[in-house]
This record gives structure tokens, C-alpha cells and sequence, in this order.
């Protein structure tokens, strides 16, 4: 997406747009987080920690910032319009990431509204599309009320997720066989599964209890270690 939205002329550098779109459907999966965790809990760690983590990106955002501050393209201007530019990324950057994130939690909230408007009208398995959703989906009405989904009844999604996973790693080797200047795309399919996993594990540190000073006890450590390692 950044490659997408790079090009000479354009009004606005093409990382925030990554940025935004990773927010945007973060906001959006953390207000719709128990619908998404009652039919699969892969499909809700997929979602946050594996689709969004790969879009949005802390590293190249930190080093975008750093090229605008020290000047790196050698721009013929003073020191202070290096200040200018790289606070502009910066404050830019979190200006319309939070601003998607809330956009998309608003979104989430209708989502689940409608969800919940949905499961309180209609629990007759006669209804041609809750019939439809179940069987898709692999999940019985008891057990969804229940918020547990056992491996018998949320495998389909599952499967469903693991050949779409397989289809876009099929997809992403051909573009790099085919188009030119691809080494950011090799890179990112080589460490990015094994990334995607890390930055899930360090994520059980965001809840863990740490010695740190009170004014960093609400940091999530975790998130942050695995973005430390991935800019450096």
C-alpha cells in the first residue's frame, strides 16, 4: 500500500496511508472482538495481530521521521525546515492514525449493534440466512451464547482462513516473480510470518504485572519491544 500511494507528485507521503488503513480496521476489530472471538479465535488473532500489524508499520514510520529531521535527501533549505518537516510527519502521521482508529470504532459499534439486533429477533434455524451464517461459520447457537467455540465447531472458518492465507502467499510469490523491484516485498515474506508470530507472544507482556515506574505501568511492553526489534 505504501508503494501504491508513493509517486512523484503526490499530495501527501503514502505511509499514512497504511497507517490508516491498519487503524481503521483495528478500531473496528476491537468493538466487534467477542463476535469475532465466538466464532473463531484465530480468525480475531489474524485479524489484530497478523492483518493489521502487517499494514500498519512503527519502522518505517520512525525512519521516515528521522530522514525528515536530519535531512537525509540533502534538500537545499535550513535546519529549522528539517524541524518543520519531520514534526509534520510526526504529528501527522498520529493525527490520522487515531483518527481512523476512532472512525473505525464507531464503525465497530454499529457492527455490533446490528449483530446484537440481529440475535435477538431471530434464533429460528429455519431462517434461510442464519442457517446460512451457522453452517459457513461452523458454530451452534448454544455454544455461541456461551462466547466457547470448540475445535469441532469452528473449524470451517479455519480451513477457510488457512486456504485463503496459502492463496495470498501463492499471489505474493507470482507479483515478485513477475513485476520489478520487489526485494521490500521478498523481505517482508520472508521475516513476516516468523514477525507476525514474536509480536504475538510478546504481546501476553502488554497484561503482565512489571516492575516499572508509575507512569509507565499502562505501556504495553510487549507491542513495544517487538517494535524496537522490527525498526532495527
Amino acid at each position: 500500500m505504501t508503494r501504491l500511494f508513493t509517486y512523484h507528485g503526490a499530495p501527501i507521503y503514502g505511509l499514512i496511508w497504511a497507517q490508516m488503513t491498519g487503524c481503521l480496521i483495528m478500531g473496528i476489530a476491537t468493538r466487534t472482538k467477542g463476535i469475532l472471538l465466538r466464532y473463531s479465535p484465530a480468525l480475531n488473532l489474524g485479524i489484530t495481530t497478523g492483518l493489521c500489524g502487517s499494514i500498519t508499520t512503527f519502522s518505517s514510520w520512525q525512519l521516515l521521521v528521522y530522514e525528515e529531521f536530519f535531512n537525509t535527501s540533502a534538500y537545499t533549505h535550513s535546519q529549522f525546515r528539517n524541524f518543520l518537516s519531520g514534526t509534520s510527519v510526526l504529528v501527522t502521521t498520529v493525527a490520522c492514525a487515531v483518527g481512523a482508529l476512532r472512525l473505525g470504532q464507531i464503525i465497530g459499534d454499529e457492527v455490533r449493534l446490528a449483530y446484537i439486533i440481529y440475535l435477538r429477533t431471530t434464533h429460528d434455524e429455519r431462517d434461510p440466512l442464519y442457517r446460512i451464517a451457522t453452517k459457513l461459520l461452523g458454530c451452534r447457537p448454544a455454544s455461541t451464547r456461551q462466547g466457547w467455540i470448540g475445535w469441532t465447531e469452528w473449524r470451517t472458518v479455519d480451513f477457510m482462513l488457512a486456504i485463503l492465507g496459502i492463496l495470498a502467499i501463492m499471489a505474493t510469490c507470482v507479483v515478485i516473480g513477475v513485476a520489478r523491484d520487489t526485494r521490500s516485498v521478498s523481505i517482508a515474506m520472508l521475516v513476516g510470518p516468523a514477525g507476525t508470530l514474536l509480536r504475538w507472544r510478546l504481546s501476553s507482556l502488554n497484561t503482565r504485572e512489571t516492575k516499572l515506574p508509575p507512569l509507565l505501568t499502562k505501556l504495553p511492553l510487549g507491542t513495544f519491544i517487538a517494535n524496537v526489534l522490527g525498526h532495527g
